[in-house]
C-alpha cells in the first residue's frame, strides 16, 4: 500500500528549492542562450524550401531531331523499356514518344535510395546506347531536387542588327561571367542558337562522281575517334598509349579523302554555323535570351541572389561589351524568400501580440504577463540554435512551424504561474509558493508537452512519400523544439523569475482567502460559477449528460457531409503567371512565329494595362510554348482568376493554336486534381483509342460533367511502302534506301567536333536551302554504283497519306491513353461514383484495363496513410497518460477530447467553407496532441484533490473550479495565435496553411468547453468501471472479494504522494 511522502521531502520540491537558490546560474544560462542564438541568426542559411525535397522519379530523355512519334517509339522508347524494365524497385514506368524526342519516366517508392537508383539507371542507359540511332547520341538523365530550382531568372534583349555577334558574346562572355559569381553552380540560356559543323554536299557533284554516301558516312564516323589502346613500360615509367584521330580543324575535314584523287571539299563545303534553336524566347515583343541561374547546394540563397542582382543591375550595364544589352530580372528567389518570411514573421508577431493581450486580460498583472510572454522569443531563439547546429536552414516551412506554435508556447508558463498564484492565495509565503506551486504541476506540464511532440513522430517516420516526410519534418521539428524550449523556460526560469517579480505578501480575508482585485472579465467569474454547477448537475444526471455529449459527436456526420475535399493545397512557389499553348501538328517555325506575333500584338495593347501592366515573355517552338506574365508584386488569388478570364476572352482565336489556361487538361500533369483522369491501358494502340473514344462519348451524356477533354490532334505523315521485289532486281536493300532518304531530308550526324567551349555535332546533308516536299521525295534519285543506273524512289515505292498520333503514351510496357473529365464540383467521392457508373458500361477486352489516376483514389491513398499516423499518434498519447496516471482506464477520460476536437474542426471547415485538404488533415493530427493538454492538467488536479482527502464529487467540482482559468487562458492564447493564419488569404502561388489554422483553432475552441464538462463526467464513469472490473477480476482469479483484503485501485493510486481510498459510493453521485 502506497504511503504519502512529506511534500518537503519530495524530489520535485527539492529540485525547485535548489533552483531558487541559484538565480545567477539561471541568468547565465539565459545570457549564454541569447548569445548563441545571435550567432546562429547571423549565420544560418536562408532558403525557400528545405534541401530534402526531391522527386521520386528519374527521367531519361533522348532527343532525335526530325523523327516522328512512331520512329521514336520503335527505335528509342522500346529499347529503353526493355533494358530499364529489368531494374528492381521500379513502381511504374511511363514513356512518351513525341516528335523529335523520347522520354521514359521511372517512378520509385518513397523509401527507395534514389542515389542507388540513379546509378543503376545510368548503367542500363549505357548498355542500351549501341542500340539507339547514331543521331540520338545525347541521352540525358534528370532527377529533380530542390537544388535544381533556379534562384534567378532574367531576360537579355539585344538589337536585331547584331544578332550573330550577340550569340557569340552570350556564350563566350556573358555565361562565363555569371558562372564566376560566388555561389553560382550553372547558368542555362534559353534561346541560344546551337553551333554545329555542316558538311554541305553538292548533289550534282555527288552524282557525277558516283559517290557512295553510305560508305563515306561510315568512313567519316570511324576515322574521327580518340581512344586509349594500351600502355608501355620504359625505364621504370608507365606510359598510356592513346590514338587521337579526331579532326582538328575545318580544313582537315575538307581534305578528307573520299577516294584517291577526290577530296571531300571538291564535292561540298564545310562550315561552322549557328542553327535555329529548338526554342525561341521573346520579351515584351522583342527576341531575347532567357537566362536561368542555379546556385550551389551549400550556398545561401539570399546572399547569392543579392550578388546576382548587383551584377545584373550595376556591373553588366557598365561593362563596355555587355552594356549594349538590356537586362530584366523576372524571378528572384531571394526577394520571394524575403517577402514570404516577412509575411510569416508578421503573422507570428501579430499572433504573439494578441496572445499577450489575452494573457493581460486574464492575469491583469503586467509583470507576469511579460514573464509568460517571454516564452515566445525564448523558444524562437532556441529553435534558431537547433536549426543552425543541426545543419538545417531557415526556410518557409521551419518558420511556419514556429508560427503555428506561437499560441502554444505560453501554455506551460501559464499553468506554472497559475499554480504559484493559487499557493499565494492560500496564504503561503513567497518561497514556498514558488517551490511547491511548480512542483505540483511539473509532471502534468511535461506530459502535456510530450503529447504534442509525439504526434509528429508518426508523420515524420511513417510516410512512404519522401517529400511528405520532408514537409512534416521541416514543420514538426521546429515546432517541437519550440515547445520543448518553452517547457524548459516554464520549469527553470519562470519559478526563479516569479520569486523576484512577486513583491510583498497577500492580505488574507476572513476565512483564509486572500484579497483579489475586481474582475476585469465578468464573464470569466460567471464561467467559474456556472461550469462547476453544470459539472455537479452532470454527476447527478450522468445518463442525460452523456446523451447530450454523444448527440454532439454524432453531429459530426452532418458537418462532414457538407465539407469538400481538396487535395490540391500543396501548390508550388513563384509569382509568375503562365499560360500554355499548343500548335497543331505539322506547324513549322515560320507559322509558329506568325502565331506568336499575333498573340504579342494583343498582349502589348490595351490588354496589358487591364491585366496589371506586367512584363510579358513568350517561349515557343514548333509544337507550342508558354506565355509568362511577371508582375512587380504578388498577385492575389481573385486577381489571378480575373487575369486568366481576360486572357481567355481576348487572346486571338486561331485554328492552329490551342491555349491551355489554368484548369485546362494536360495528360502529363498528374497533379491537376480539377480533372478526373482515366487511364486506359492495353497492347494495341488502336483498340485503346477506340475504348477512350467510347468513354468520352458516355461522359458527354452526364450533365454533372462540365467538360470532356478532346482527343489530341493527329499528325499528317507520308508512309513509304517499299517494293522488295523491285529493290532486289536493281540490287539494293531497305537499309540503303532508308539511309538515302534520311540524308536527303534531314541529313545525318557523323560525329562530334571539339571546340574550346565543348564539342559540337558534325552533320552531313545536301546543300539545299528549300524545304523538301512530296515531289522532291518521289523524284529522289537512288544510284547503284556498281551498274551506274539511277532510278527515282517512286519507281519501287508507294506513298500513302495517313494520320499518326501527335504523341504516343505508354505505361509499364503497354500503350496508354488518358481521358480527361472535368466535373462541376470537388466532391471527390461523388465524382468517383459517377465515374464508376460510366466505366461499368464499357466492356474491357481481355488484356485491357482502366484505373483512375489521382482524384478520389489518390486522396484515399493519402488519407489511409494519414489515418494510420493519426491512430499511432493517439496510441502514443495514451501511453504517456498511462505513465502519468498509472492507470489503464483514466487516460480514456482525456482521449475522448480528441473525438470532440475532430467534430469541432469539421464544423469549423463547414461554417467557414474551407475545403479539407492534406494540410488540414495534418492539422487534425496536430490537434490530437494539443487538445489533451488541458484534460491532463484537469485530471491531474482532480487526483491531487482526492489525495488530499476530498471525496470524488467534491474533488471533481473543485478541480474544474481550480483549473478553469488556466484552461481558458491556454486555449485562448493558442486560438488567437493562429488567427492571423486562419484569416489570411494565399497570395499567388504561395503556400497556404489556412486549413490547418482553421482546423486547429476551431477544434480547440469546441474542445475547451467539452474538456471542462465531459472529461470530469467520463472520469467518474471510467473510475467506476475500473472498480467493477477490479472486483470481477478479483472474484474470478483470486476466488475472493476485494473487500476481504482491500487494495487501492489503479485510479486511486494514480499520482505519487496520494493515499489509498475506498471506491466511491455510486448513490452519492446519482
Amino acid at each position: 500500500m502506497n504511503t504519502k511522502l512529506p511534500e518537503d521531502d519530495s524530489v520535485t520540491v527539492g529540485f525547485f528549492r535548489r533552483l531558487l537558490s541559484r538565480p545567477i546560474t539561471v541568468l547565465m544560462v539565459v545570457l549564454a542562450m541569447i548569445g548563441t542564438s545571435l550567432i546562429a541568426a547571423m549565420r544560418i542559411p536562408i532558403e525557400m524550401m528545405p534541401s530534402g525535397f526531391a522527386d521520386g522519379s528519374i527521367v531519361v530523355v533522348v532527343p532525335w531531331a526530325g523523327a516522328n512519334p512512331n520512329e521514336v517509339e520503335q527505335r528509342i522508347v522500346k529499347p529503353l523499356e526493355e533494358e530499364l524494365g529489368t531494374l528492381t524497385g521500379v513502381s511504374h514506368m511511363h514513356a512518351v514518344s513525341s516528335e523529335g524526342m523520347g522520354r521514359v519516366i521511372l517512378q520509385f517508392p518513397g523509401t527507395f535510395d534514389m542515389d542507388e537508383a540513379y546509378a543503376e539507371v545510368a548503367d542500363r542507359v549505357e548498355r542500351v546506347r549501341p542500340k539507339l540511332p547514331r543521331e540520338a547520341d545525347r541521352v540525358t538523365m534528370r532527377r529533380w531536387t530542390a537544388a535544381d530550382t533556379p534562384v534567378l531568372w532574367c531576360g537579355v534583349l539585344y538589337p536585331g542588327e547584331i544578332r550573330d555577334r550577340a550569340q557569340e558574346i552570350f556564350s563566350e562572355v556573358l555565361q562565363p561571367r555569371l558562372e564566376a559569381i560566388d555561389g553560382v553552380a550553372a547558368v542555362n540560356m534559353n534561346g541560344l542558337e546551337p553551333r554545329s559543323v555542316r558538311i554541305l554536299l553538292d548533289e550534282e557533284q555527288v552524282k557525277s562522281n558516283r559517290v557512295d554516301i553510305g560508305a563515306l558516312v561510315r568512313r567519316l564516323q570511324s576515322d574521327n575517334i580518340s581512344a586509349p589502346v594500351g600502355d608501355l613500360d620504359e625505364a621504370g615509367s608507365r606510359y598510356i598509349v592513346r590514338i587521337d584521330g579526331r579532326f582538328q580543324s575545318l580544313e582537315e575535314i575538307e581534305d578528307f579523302p573520299v577516294r584517291p584523287g577526290l577530296r571531300l571539299g571538291e564535292i561540298g563545303r564545310v562550315i561552322q554555323v549557328r542553327s535555329a534553336p529548338d526554342d525561341f524566347f521573346r520579351v515584351n515583343g522583342r527576341y531575347g535570351l532567357g537566362v536561368s541561374i542555379n546556385k550551389e547546394t551549400s550556398a545561401n540563397t539570399f546572399e547569392v541572389c543579392q550578388r546576382l542582382t548587383e551584377v545584373i543591375e550595376k556591373d553588366l550595364p557598365a561593362d563596355p561589351v555587355l552594356g549594349q544589352f538590356e537586362y530584366s530580372v523576372f524571378w528572384n528567389e531571394g526577394e520571394t524568400v524575403e517577402t514570404s518570411l516577412r509575411n510569416l514573421i508578421e503573422d507570428a508577431v501579430i499572433g504573439g501580440a494578441i496572445a499577450c493581450a489575452v494573457l493581460m486580460l486574464f492575469l491583469r498583472r503586467l509583470r507576469f504577463t511579460m514573464l509568460i510572454a517571454l516564452s515566445i522569443p525564448f523558444s524562437v531563439l532556441a529553435t534558431l540554435i537547433w536549426l543552425y547546429f543541426s545543419g538545417d536552414s531557415f526556410n518557409l516551412f521551419s518558420m511556419m512551424g514556429i508560427t503555428i506554435s506561437i499560441g502554444m508556447l505560453v501554455d506551460n508558463s501559464v499553468v506554472i504561474v497559475e499554480s504559484i498564484f493559487q499557493r499565494r492565495e492560500q496564504g503561503q509565503d513567497l518561497q514556498t509558493a514558488c517551490t511547491k506551486g511548480p512542483a505540483d504541476m511539473v509532471l502534468a506540464v511535461v506530459t502535456a508537452t510530450l503529447t504534442t511532440v509525439v504526434v509528429f513522430l508518426p508523420l515524420i517516420f511513417m510516410s512512404e512519400d519522401r517529400n511528405a516526410r520532408v514537409f512534416t519534418t521541416s514543420i514538426g521539428v521546429p515546432l517541437c523544439v519550440a515547445l520543448m524550449s518553452a517547457l524548459v523556460l516554464a520549469i527553470i526560469i519562470v519559478p526563479v523569475a516569479s520569486r523576484y517579480l512577486i513583491r510583498g505578501g497577500h492580505r488574507r480575508r476572513a476565512g483564509g482567502q486572500s484579497k483579489r482585485r475586481r474582475p476585469l472579465l465578468p464573464w470569466l467569474d460567471g464561467m467559474k460559477n456556472s461550469m462547476p454547477r453544470l459539472v455537479a448537475w452532470s454527476l447527478n444526471h450522468r445518463f442525460a449528460a452523456a446523451t447530450l455529449a454523444l448527440a454532439f459527436l454524432f453531429s459530426g456526420q452532418l458537418a462532414s457531409a457538407g465539407n469538400q475535399f481538396d487535395p490540391t493545397s500543396l501548390s508550388g512557389f513563384g509569382g509568375q503567371l503562365t499560360v500554355q499553348f499548343e500548335f497543331s501538328s505539322n506547324t513549322d517555325l515560320y507559322q509558329a512565329e506568325e502565331e506568336v506575333l499575333q498573340m504579342e500584338e494583343t498582349l502589348m495593347g490595351p490588354l496589358r494595362q487591364e491585366i496589371g501592366n506586367p512584363d510579358i515573355g513568350v517561349a515557343f517552338n514548333r509544337n507550342g510554348g508558354e506565355i509568362y506574365l511577371w508582375h512587380e508584386t504578388d498577385v492575389a488569388l481573385e486577381e489571378r482568376e480575373a487575369i486568366f478570364a481576360s486572357l481567355e476572352q481576348k487572346l486571338p482565336k486561331s485554328a492552329r493554336t490551342e491555349f491551355k489556361f489554368e484548369g485546362s487538361f494536360s495528360k502529363q500533369n498528374v497533379k491537376d486534381e480539377e480533372w478526373l483522369r482515366i487511364q486506359i491501358e492495353g497492347p494495341e494502340s488502336q483498340r485503346v483509342q477506340a475504348i477512350a473514344a467510347q468513354v468520352r462519348e458516355l461522359a458527354r451524356q452526364v450533365p454533372e460533367f462540365e467538360e470532356i477533354a478532346e482527343d489530341q490532334q493527329a499528325a499528317r505523315e507520308i508512309l513509304v511502302n517499299l517494293d522488295r521485289e523491285r529493290m532486289q532486281q536493281v540490287g539494293t536493300s531497305s537499309v540503303q534506301v532508308l539511309g538515302i532518304i534520311e540524308w536527303a531530308l534531314r541529313g545525318t550526324m557523323i560525329s562530334r567536333f571539339e571546340t574550346a567551349r565543348g564539342d559540337v555535332p558534325i552533320i552531313m546533308e545536301f546543300d539545299e536551302e528549300e524545304n523538301p516536299d512530296r515531289n522532291r521525295l518521289q523524284e529522289l534519285a537512288v544510284a547503284w554504283f556498281g551498274s551506274g543506273a539511277e532510278l527515282p524512289l517512286s519507281n519501287f515505292a508507294l506513298f500513302e497519306h495517313r494520320r499518326s498520333p501527335d504523341s504516343i503514351y505508354r505505361k509499364d510496357g503497354q500503350t496508354m491513353e488518358v481521358v480527361g473529365i472535368k466535373p462541376e464540383g470537388k466532391n471527390l467521392q461523388r465524382n468517383a461514383a459517377m465515374l464508376n457508373q460510366i466505366m461499368n458500361q464499357v466492356e474491357m477486352p481481355e488484356g485491357y484495363r482502366w484505373n483512375q489516376e489521382g482524384g478520389w483514389t489518390g486522396f484515399q491513398e493519402d488519407m489511409k496513410e494519414l489515418q494510420q499516423a493519426f491512430t499511432l499518434a493517439v496510441v502514443l498519447v495514451f501511453f504517456l497518460m498511462g505513465l502519468l496516471f498509472e492507470s489503464l482506464i483514466l487516460p480514456f477520460s482525456v482521449l475522448i477530447t480528441i473525438a470532440f476536437a475532430v467534430v469541432g474542426a469539421q464544423w469549423a471547415f463547414r461554417l467557414t467553407g474551407q475545403p479539407v485538404d492534406l494540410v488540414g488533415m495534418i492539422g487534425m493530427i496536430v490537434l490530437a496532441g494539443v487538445v489533451v493538454n488541458n484534460g491532463i492538467v484537469l485530471v491531474d488536479r482532480i487526483l491531487r484533490l482526492q489525495g488530499q482527502g476530498l471525496n470524488r464529487a467534491e474533488a471533481v467540482v473543485q478541480g474544474v473550479r481550480d483549473r478553469i482559468r488556466p484552461v481558458l487562458m491556454t486555449a485562448a492564447t493558442t486560438i488567437t495565435g493562429l488567427l492571423p493564419i486562419a484569416l489570411s488569404e494565399p497570395q499567388g502561388n504561395s503556400f497556404s496553411f489556412k486549413s490547418l489554422a482553421i482546423g486547429v483553432s476551431g477544434g480547440l475552441a469546441i474542445t475547451t468547453f467539452f474538456t471542462l464538462w465531459v472529461v470530469p463526467l467520463l472520469y467518474t464513469l471510467l473510475e467506476d468501471l475500473g472498480n467493477i472490473l477490479s472486483r470481477e477480476v478479483g472474484q474470478r482469479l483470486l476466488g475472493r472479494y476485494p473487500h476481504k483484503n482491500p487494495k487501492p485501485t489503479p485510479a486511486a493510486t494514480a499520482m505519487p504522494g496520494t493515499q489509498a481510498r475506498a471506491a466511491p459510493d455510486l448513490h452519492d453521485l446519482g
